[in-house]
């Protein structure tokens, strides 16, 4: 059968990259866009060819875009039942979980439909998940990465295959897609959000990429080379990491003789290696600021202490010897000591200054208590520390005592994060409990000279 260029391209990218085996039974992620329709089609023309033992599609309607939505899962059910493809479809209201699990639209999104995806490849014994994801995508998401500010990992790029999941037209662009689709007479959808520049990957799509097309037409083309090649280079730094684990970290213990002497790529690897490890998960992160931060504690052999990092781990030193440790369970309350400046507890970053009130060049007083605080620091009793909440927590603020229990179900914080919630005290007690109250005994007040004032930023964001 005589191939079309991009056909070609579509045979090589399954080839190099081993994505396929004879026999395999496929499922085809299909949101009715020009891509995965494409995908579908491709997957369905050379099923035979490509020894597809049995091939079917899945739709998740997100239930965002109302009737556009609806006319999404209508067109892939349309070209699903003309071609003979099984369809697995399911219809969630994403708006509505991400309100209930306080998380992003997209971000909920995602779990929604990934989820879905692995239920059904479990359930019905699919050897891969073939999703869409081509070349213009990958720009998108270097570039997108590199706005961020993301090491080595993010500007690899998409990756053409992960696990079970493929990606086959990772090496071609938007535009071969679309004409490929007129070409062949695929009837697809347009999402009228990808118009939207208020998302950060529109205004790239839509502002920047024809910009960067300007200066060089191949430049997709030159990203995925990069992204390649960073894919290499990091896999190796990977193996490296590996092997000092495997060599200096029996049991996910080190010396800080031995780690010093590593390059600092290398540092940062094991460290990310080690953090995995200790969670047993291969997808956890560990942000820059927690990784400069342990880097630090390092190089200070500070015997005997230890920092808290996201998800409940420490990471402790016994004369010169340090390992990763996961918390267990939500009773043993973590405490971090506030200093002067930058500190670090689970996700949150909390800078603490203090100033005399009238001073010339001190901050305005803007009392919001929500993401900052004032305190009469003359008020404050022995050294300020954050926590996670304890049973029996309580707070006396505007005459009233109530339980942080109280607030939490006031202020609809999900249970998730309630164990993880910061909680600001000094030796006398609780002192403020962040976007709810400050204790009435630390307020300030006309007669207030010298304040302290804490800030809070979510890490992630």
């Amino acid at each position: 059968m005589h191939k079309t260029e991009l056909e070609k391209r579509f045979f090589e990218t399954l080839a190099e990259n081993g994505m396929l085996n004879v026999g395999d039974k496929v499922l085809c992620a299909v949101s009715g866009g020009a891509d995965s329709m494409c995908l579908l089609h491709l997957m369905l023309k050379f099923k035979s060819e490509l020894g597809i033992r049995e091939l079917c599609a899945a739709h998740v309607n997100h239930c965002i875009r109302g009737d556009e939505a609806d006319c999404d899962e209508a067109c892939v059910s349309a070209y699903c039942e003309q071609k003979g493809v099984k369809l697995y479809t399911l219809r969630k209201d994403v708006p509505a979980v991400a309100r209930e699990l306080s998380k992003g639209i997209e971000e909920t999104a995602r779990q929604i439909r990934y989820g879905y995806f692995d239920e059904l490849c479990a359930l019905h014994g699919f050897d891969k998940l073939a999703v869409a994801h081509n070349l213009t995508d990958n720009c998108e998401t270097v570039i997108f990465n590199l706005v961020r500010g993301s090491g080595a990992d993010g500007l690899r790029g998409i990756m053409a295959s992960r696990d079970n999941i493929i990606r086959p037209l990772i090496d071609i662009s938007k535009d071969e897609i679309r004409a490929y689709c007129k070409d062949e007479g695929i009837a697809y959808r347009f999402d009228s959000t990808n118009a939207d520049v208020a998302y950060s990957r529109n205004r790239i799509r839509n502002n920047v990429l024809p910009e960067l097309a300007i200066l060089n037409a191949c430049f997709e083309r030159n990203v995925r080379n990069a992204s390649v090649s960073l894919i290499e280079d990091a896999d190796f730094i990977k193996t490296q990491a590996a092997e000092y684990v495997n060599e200096n970290a029996s049991g996910g213990r080190f010396t800080a003789e031995s780690f010093t002497k590593l390059h600092p790529a290398l540092k940062k690897r094991v460290l990310m290696l080690l953090y995995k490890n200790v969670l047993s998960s291969s997808s956890a992160v560990i942000e820059k600021i927690h990784l400069d931060r342990a880097l630090s504690f390092i190089e200070s052999r500070d015997s005997g202490k230890y920092i808290v990092l996201p998800h409940g781990v420490k990471l402790f030193c016994e004369f010169g010897v340090f390992h990763f440790e996961k918390k267990n369970g939500a009773s043993d309350a973590e405490s971090v000591a506030l200093t002067d400046g930058d500190n670090i507890f689970a996700d949150e970053a909390i800078k603490l200054l203090r100033f005399k009130r009238n001073a010339p060049n001190t901050p305005d007083i803007v009392y919001t208590l929500f993401k900052q605080a004032f305190f009469d620091c003359d008020k404050i009793i022995g050294e300020i520390y954050v926590r996670t909440r304890k049973a029996g927590d309580r707070i006396a603020s505007d005459g009233i005592t109530k339980s942080v229990k109280e607030f939490f179900i006031n202020k609809k914080i999900p249970l998730t994060k309630r164990d993880v919630y910061p909680i600001v005290c000094d030796a006398e007690g609780i002192i403020w409990v962040p976007e709810m109250c400050v204790a009435d005994r630390v307020k300030i007040s006309d007669g207030t000279e010298n304040v302290l004032t804490l800030k809070i930023e979510n890490i992630k964001k």
